[in-house]
């Protein structure tokens, strides 16, 4: 990687504004993610020979732009698509924004990333459990997004932590890994999103069977005791285990979706299209839903089987070269914890997807894309070190 000293300074420094506004401003978070770009393009015009850093996840990430772009002018409704064009596309540069300015080969500087993101969702959390505990709201939400995103912030943000508590890189004391769980468990529990309470319990059953035996104890002692003595925490906890039941109008939608299921199969109805096609709204209660409540249904709805093809291609490729990392006998534990961490985020991300969504959320997608390309820049050094040592 070719580097200018203040070219370079200024791209860092608009990364770490991306990371610790995220949670709390869409404006400023994009406007950062503009500068970001901005920056780099100025980068490899002034600099003669500046190299590309080609990833794992190119190919995937860009055919599902692709499928996204192609969608909006295959719309069925095309001034409802067109914002997609400068509201959703341009910000998948992010990724490869990312991949060619930072170098994983600095640990430091990858572990001042990760904990701006671990201390930005604690503020989150305590902000929201803020207003919930004062009267403020009835659900914690963060200054810029309802309940739903600072849920799905937070799951991701725990699993990914829960992983790393043993790394002594990152967390030198276990009290501080504990108590950052703590403040960003309380936060989530005040969400009441019982999709992401149980993603969150998923994951934590995997690492507790694997690794924190003591942490799953203590989350169900502490759950159960939530559940005891908080009504609704109680009253959530029994619709989210008797989901069929309160599925909060997803079946209504998802019956709708199967009525048009067969009509736009190749590129779909087009972004943002729901409220123009869904044929069910008069039997829904919440007449605000505009979406399909379903990641791979909505993709599949809004940009047909091409645009869930790439999102499934990305997948695969993630779950595949994640391992591939993990699983290396002569690894740093330092990459080693952090792979794992990220595929840990991404399967809450992707099983919030089944119920819920991220992918056209203007937060959590740039939490997704900005996991990924750290995630490409690992797979790339050490899939690169095994090829040597071979």
């Amino acid at each position: 990687m070719i580097e200018s000293p203040l070219m370079d300074k200024l791209i860092w420094l608009s990364i770490i504004a991306f990371l610790a506004a995220m949670i709390f401003s869409i404006a400023i978070v994009q406007i950062l993610v503009g500068v970001m770009t901005t920056l780099w393009l100025i980068k490899i015009i002034l600099i003669p020979g500046h190299k590309f850093i080609a990833t794992q996840f190119d190919a995937p990430v860009l055919i599902f732009v692709a499928a996204r772009v192609l969608s909006v002018f295959f719309s069925v409704d095309l001034s409802t698509s067109l914002p997609a064009l400068y509201k959703e596309i341009p910000f998948y540069i992010l990724f490869f924004a990312i991949t060619n300015n930072i170098s994983v080969l600095n640990k430091e500087k990858v572990k001042k990333l990760i904990w701006i993101l671990i201390i930005s969702g604690c503020i989150a959390a305590l902000y929201g459990s803020a207003k919930v505990l004062f009267g403020f709201e009835e659900r914690a939400s963060s200054t810029t997004s309802g309940y739903s995103t600072l849920g799905m912030f937070l799951a991701v943000m725990i699993s990914f932590t829960l992983w790393i508590g043993r790394n002594e890189e990152f967390f030198p004391a276990r009290w501080i890994w504990s108590l950052s769980l703590l403040i960003m468990g309380s936060g989530l529990l005040l969400t009441f999103n019982r999709t992401h309470w149980g993603v969150v319990g998923v994951i934590l059953l995997i690492v507790g069977l694997f690794k924190e035996r003591i942490a799953l104890l203590v989350t169900l002692g502490l759950g159960g005791l939530a559940i005891v003595f908080v009504p609704g925490v109680s009253e959530r906890f029994y619709q989210m285990i008797h989901f069929l039941e309160y599925t909060s109008g997803r079946n209504i939608i998802w019956q709708g979706a199967f009525m048009l299921f067969a009509s736009h199969p190749v590129f779909g109805f087009g972004p943002r299209t729901f409220e123009e096609i869904f044929p069910l709204y008069n039997q829904l209660e919440d007449k605000l839903i505009a979406s399909w409540h379903n990641d791979y249904l909505q993709l599949y709805m809004e940009s047909g089987i091409f645009g869930l093809i790439g999102f499934l291609w990305l997948i695969i490729a993630i779950y595949y070269f994640g391992a591939k990392v993990a699983r290396q006998k002569k690894i740093d534990p330092f990459y080693k914890d952090i792979t794992i961490a990220i595929l840990l985020g991404m399967t809450a991300f992707f099983l919030t997807g089944l119920v819920g969504g991220f992918i056209i959320d203007p937060i959590t997608s740039l939490l997704f894309r900005f996991l990924l390309a750290l995630l490409a820049l690992i797979s790339i050094l050490h899939l690169k070190q095994k090829e040597v040592n071979e």
